[in-house]
């Protein structure tokens, strides 16, 4: 009778065993196949290569004689894996930001917490020791290296995404070595651009941005007592103000949605999109030859492309000069109608990067490529995936936690 229960009992741990076993593999390789599908594989190969690592060095522990000589060298492991894996997530999986401004409203406001999906558009890999969270730490206690800081270290390499950049996604490209900075994506590589109106067409196709997009309007209206009560109940009157030159005409800062009800209010008589004027000081990228460039008046242009020729004229060169010199790294001049880069006389230029066109919701609350010019897909972070948390308004919004942004 005790032989039996005491097979009972050994059939019993080995069926626990054996279910532990497989459960792992059975984890392991789903984990690794649902990246194939993404089209991920270096995710795959990652996670291969750490469930290598982690079995060998389980089965290593495991063959020390000494219990706690055994616990502590466990302890060290769990501590060690645990950094490691957070570094991996931060650097090649997701990220946290925190929005500043109002230059993304009513999308993303001052206060808001987003997640960033480095897996869309695959990962950069960091330029610098100073981008790799916990090791940095090692480098600002050293003087040498700190010197270096606001250096590129490695060349710009970059993982496969599961996607491309695509119009209208929100993006967080990096500005600086410590400035991060959130905008939508409104033209891609190879895109013929135009801002009309202040509206943007691609290749002859307007875009339909989302209803939370933003701008200035004129609004004439008949009653004002009448017209800011109406507002009260709709709690739409923080961005409306009086225009100064009369009381029937008032300024409002709305987006899309707030404008159409606006326009249904009892009283309205007129509301019209206020558009930017014409000024040389304005600080736009390019002020192309017999131009006259504005916020909302701007093209026709083409977003630059990796391989992508341009013959230089006067207009090119307007446009071009800027991203020539800070991104593509060659010295650009003209004398007496003859361009030169890096000191050679050429009529043509091939370009070696990807470029974008980005702006905020915000449109005129926005320092964005009407002023900074193309972003390179090298400066792209990531793309935001949700808001995490928001504390706009001064208090934690509710309605904001793990809110989806959609275009």
């Amino acid at each position: 009778m005790k032989n039996y229960w005491r097979i009972r009992e050994m059939k019993k741990e080995y069926l626990v065993e054996w279910t532990k076993k497989y459960w792992r593999i059975g984890f392991i390789t789903v984990a690794v196949l649902i990246p194939v599908f993404y089209g991920l594989l270096w995710l795959s190969f990652a996670i291969l290569f750490l469930a290598i690592i982690y079995r060998t060095g389980s089965h290593l522990v495991q063959q020390i004689k000494y219990s706690v000589l055994q616990k502590w060298i466990n302890r060290v492991l769990i501590v060690l894996s645990i950094f490691a894996l957070s570094i991996g997530i931060k650097l090649f999986v997701f990220d946290i930001y925190r929005i500043p401004s109002g230059s993304m409203e009513d999308t993303l406001f001052p206060g808001d917490v987003i997640l960033v999906n480095k897996l869309i558009y695959g990962p950069k890999l960091p330029r610098s020791p100073f981008e790799i969270s916990w090791v940095n730490l090692l480098f600002y206690l050293n003087s040498r290296a700190r010197a270096k800081m606001e250096q590129d270290w490695w060349p710009y390499k970059r993982f496969e995404g599961s996607k491309e950049i695509e119009q209208g996604d929100i993006l967080v490209y990096q500005f600086s070595k410590t400035i991060f900075v959130v905008k939508r994506c409104v033209a891609v590589a190879g895109d013929s651009l135009a801002i009309v109106n202040g509206e943007i067409f691609t290749d002859n196709k307007k875009f339909r941005p989302p209803e939370t997009i933003k701008n200035n309007y004129l609004i004439k209206i008949k009653n004002k007592r009448r017209f800011y009560r109406q507002l009260d109940s709709l709690d739409l009157n923080t961005g409306i103000f009086r225009n100064g030159t009369t009381s029937f005409w008032l300024n409002g800062n709305l987006s899309y949605k707030q404008r159409e009800t606006v326009e249904g209010l009892a009283g309205v008589q007129l509301v019209k999109k206020e558009l930017d004027t014409f000024s040389q000081n304005k600080g736009l990228f390019a002020m192309p030859w017999d131009t006259q460039w504005t916020l909302d008046n701007l093209g026709p242009l083409v977003v630059p492309k990796k391989g992508m020729t341009v013959c230089l004229n006067p207009f090119t060169f307007g446009v071009y000069k800027k991203v020539l010199h800070e991104h593509e790294k060659v010295v650009c001049e003209e004398t007496d109608g003859v361009y030169y880069v890096n000191g050679k006389n050429i009529d043509q230029y091939t370009f070696k990067q990807d470029y974008y066109f980005v702006m905020g919701d915000n449109r005129k609350g926005s320092m964005d490529s009407r002023y900074i010019g193309f972003i390179p897909k090298e400066n792209i972070i990531a793309k935001v995936q949700c808001v995490l948390f928001s504390n706009y308004g001064g208090g934690f919004d509710w309605q904001r936690l793990f809110k989806r942004i959609d275009l």
